[in-house]
């Protein structure tokens, strides 16, 4: 990954949603978010920036809450936060 991806709200809580994942569906990553939402495996999921830091939240059918945020304002790179969030998805589904 081009930068050390973290977990945590040591950012700001000020959270914007710049996408419309259903806009990227081709993205592999982002269509397998959105095949988790239609299959009730996840209640929500959102991306976009936290502050300047790209980040990912979603939230699983057990109301559990998990975020994803770059430590490099600089990072842009949406494919590997998603790919990193999605793996995290999946643990806490087969938990």
């Amino acid at each position: 990954m081009s930068s050390i991806f973290l977990a945590n709200n040591f950012l700001t809580n000020n959270f914007t949603t710049l996408i419309d994942p259903y806009d990227m569906k081709d993205d592999y990553y982002v269509d397998l978010f959105i095949k988790l939402l239609k299959n009730k495996y996840l209640e929500s999921w959102v991306f976009g920036k936290r502050g300047d830091y790209i980040s990912s939240n979603f939230i699983t059918k057990d109301g559990t809450e998990d975020q994803l945020t770059s430590s490099n304002k600089n990072d842009n790179n949406y494919s590997d936060l998603l790919k990193a969030h999605y793996c995290r998805a999946i643990e806490h589904i087969n938990r």
